[in-house]
């Protein structure tokens, strides 16, 4: 990565297999970091991937490490693991590039019902959503309360 001419950081990546990239190893010099540039670089580096074809992105961080870990869950990444070692705790994270996969994710953690080419994939049947009208209308904004003095 640079700055200009400058030399700022790296990114390491490599490939599990024809369909998954596995993100291996970004670093900063001390004096960029905590400034976004990590927020910055991963948009640029999921376009890279989708473009080489690959449709599964994984990683593996320290569970304290939220300068990498915070950015990736707010690009859409989600959390597969943890895995407890002699260092400390690793967070397994995982992101679909492809749409019908990322369902599936779904799907299988209990988040929504089957559906459409994801319930094909998994061999379950499909089970229609719930239209909006069976969905419940709940307040948008909580009332304040009166303040007593």
């Amino acid at each position: 990565m640079y700055c200009g001419a400058e030399l700022i950081g790296w990114h390491h990546a490599h490939a599990l297999d024809g369909r998954t990239v596995y993100m291996a190893d970004t670093g900063l010099l001390p004096e960029h970091q905590g400034r976004g540039v990590y927020s910055r670089l991963l948009p640029h580096l999921l376009a890279a991937f989708r473009a080489a074809g690959f449709t599964l992105v994984q990683s593996h961080h320290r569970a304290t490490n939220t300068a990498v870990i915070l950015p990736k869950l707010r690009a859409g990444f989600y959390l597969q693991g943890l895995n407890a070692y002699e260092g400390g705790v690793n967070a397994a994270l995982t992101l679909s590039l492809d749409d019908t996969y990322r369902q599936a994710m779904h799907v299988r953690s209990g988040l929504r019902a089957p559906s459409g080419e994801a319930a094909r994939r998994l061999g379950v049947p499909d089970e229609a959503l719930p239209g909006l009208a069976d969905a419940p209308s709940l307040p948008c904004h909580r009332k304040r309360r009166a303040a007593w003095i």
